[in-house]
């Protein structure tokens, strides 16, 4: 359960110090998390009540890459403004983890049975 309620701003240097299990966990005790990273991003959906993002970019003057645009478009069925909090939606967020469950279960029986 998120505790911290100032928001952690997450740039291209993602916790680099700490093993991935300690730097969800650490991700996942705030309320609000702004992040330049999809993967963090997708861990914060999980815990905190607000997100926000600003869209990955080669360099300054390129177009933006459109990664939190899809997984937004996967996740929530529509997309969000850059820059700026939103709520995070707890039931879209765990209908679309059942539905990479199912997926991931079902992929897996395809290939038991290709294997057999």
């Amino acid at each position: 359960m998120p505790s911290l309620e100032q928001p952690l701003r997450i740039g291209p240097g993602i916790l680099n110090d700490l093993p991935m299990d300690r730097t969800i966990q650490q991700i996942q005790r705030y309320t609000r998390v702004f992040s330049e990273r999809l993967h963090p991003l997708l861990c914060a959906l999980t815990s905190a009540r607000q997100v926000g993002y600003v869209e990955q970019r080669e360099t300054p003057d390129r177009a933006p890459s459109g990664k939190f645009r899809s997984m937004l478009i996967d996740v929530f069925g529509q997309t969000f403004p850059e820059n700026m909090f939103w709520n995070v939606d707890r039931d879209s967020v765990a209908a679309y983890k059942a539905k990479v469950r199912a997926n991931t279960d079902e992929m897996r029986a395809r290939f038991a049975t290709l294997l057999a």
